[in-house]
């Protein structure tokens, strides 16, 4: 590889660990509105144990489109190793969460309320220097896996595959 030539080109997908795929399927698609493009079972891979660095790994893989984006979200159901159950919290050393921008917050929190979903908070306005920029709210999925609903406040923003937000 040259020494000129970027070696990230783009990110990929996001992963998460879940506790039951088939309910987790249901959250992300009924209640999110991400389209399933795969759901299978992962075992017999020498190349899983390598880059997991445990023999025998055994899973369930579902990917899921997410909207406007080249990004898939990857879900694991592991049957081997068995796994490890820890809390989620903010403030812990190696926490994450993704972002999602979105139209229409509050449509989306009754939707999520509908469908068993929790949130720490009922959607919120975030101004910064006296000006609002956007609403939000954080969902948990039905692992307590943190999402962040971002929904700026820009008039006349579309949903377009491919669509770069650049600060002026």
């Amino acid at each position: 590889m040259s020494t000129d030539t970027p070696a990230i080109v783009k990110p990929h997908h996001v992963n998460y660990v879940v506790s039951d795929l088939d309910r987790s399927i249901a959250f992300y698609r009924d209640a999110l509105g991400f389209k399933l493009i795969q759901d299978s079972l992962r075992e017999d891979l020498p190349s899983y144990d390598t880059l997991m660095g445990v023999k025998g790994v055994r899973l369930r893989v579902a990917l899921f489109e997410l909207p406007c984006t080249d990004i898939l979200l990857e879900l694991f159901q592991f049957f081997h190793p068995t796994p490890i159950v820890q809390q989620v919290t903010f403030h812990a050393i190696g926490s994450s969460h993704i972002a999602l921008e979105i139209r229409d917050i509050d449509a989306l929190y009754a939707k999520i309320i509908h469908h068993g979903g929790k949130t720490l908070s009922p959607p919120t306005d975030i101004s910064r220097e006296g000006r609002l920029i956007a609403r939000a709210m954080y969902t948990l999925d039905p692992d307590g896996i943190v999402l962040e609903m971002f929904e700026p406040n820009a008039v006349g923003r579309e949903c377009i595959p491919g669509f770069q937000n650049k600060t002026k």
